[in-house]
């Protein structure tokens, strides 16, 4: 099994068992990621929309739960949520659905599924939160030669990132407070975070080939977590979780 066949496979075990703690009352099915979209989203469009052709479709890239791909269609008239796993786009479309919104499954490292995508939905516009770090170093090329193919001449790219500090808030804040429920769920898949600067990024987009609209630093908005205690129990933690972040705003370069 090739390394992006076995992450769509954590995935997918991920999803599968956030879908199933969704039908518990008494569960936590939050997932480490899940902010608010009034403080996600919502501010992210006021930093992309001006730079986005509103003619093109908008994907969410790394939908999720879709939490914010539903803000994101109550601002553009057609969007498209998509995940590398079924039981994500099975799961967004129960929870957060919109008439001008579809969900679509697509593994960004299936080539001709991209192309196939790509020649059902023309070229579009990519909204990105906090998928990047995710992605093993060895296949950011790959992933970037999908994005390119994506958005084609007129497309533009918005991402919002952890922050090169990340690392380092995790442990300090995992060693006052605790290990997060919801991230302990992620790592107990195989899944590994990591971080990815924004040298890392405009590595993957160098500026031969794409130009830098707009960018800058932000913080997280404090997110509530419950972390595990002393006996395994969970509890909510003292301190909110609010990792540094930056956003970037890219086009492609004309030929």
């Amino acid at each position: 099994m090739s390394g992006h066949e076995h992450a769509q496979g954590e995935w997918e075990t991920y999803w599968k068992e956030t879908s199933r703690l969704a039908t518990q009352p008494e569960a936590d099915s939050r997932s480490i990621w899940d902010v608010e979209a009034a403080q996600a989203s919502a501010k992210d469009i006021a930093r992309f929309q001006a730079f986005m052709k509103p003619a093109l479709p908008l994907v969410d890239l790394g939908c999720g739960s879709g939490i914010q791909t539903r803000c994101l269609a109550q601002h553009f008239p057609r969007v498209i949520g998509v995940d590398v796993s079924p039981s994500a786009v099975a799961l967004a479309a129960q929870s957060h659905p919109h008439p001008t919104l579809q969900y679509r499954v697509l593994d960004v490292f299936d080539a001709e599924a991209v192309q196939a995508f790509r020649a059902e939905m023309g070229e579009v516009n990519i909204y990105m939160r906090t998928l990047l770090h995710l992605v093993q170093p060895a296949a950011r090329a790959r992933f970037a030669a999908s994005i390119e193919t994506l958005l084609g001449r007129h497309g533009v790219l918005y991402l919002y990132e952890l922050g090169a500090a990340a690392g380092e808030y995790f442990q300090a804040w995992i060693h006052r407070n605790g290990m997060p429920v919801s991230l302990q769920r992620i790592l107990k898949t195989g899944i590994q975070p990591g971080t990815v600067s924004r040298e890392h990024v405009l590595a993957m987009f160098s500026p031969e080939r794409f130009t830098v609209l707009a960018d800058g630093e932000v913080m997280s908005a404090p997110v509530p977590v419950q972390v595990l205690g002393p006996s395994s129990t969970a509890a909510l933690a003292q301190e909110a979780w609010a990792p540094p972040g930056y956003f970037m705003v890219l086009k492609p370069r004309e030929p």
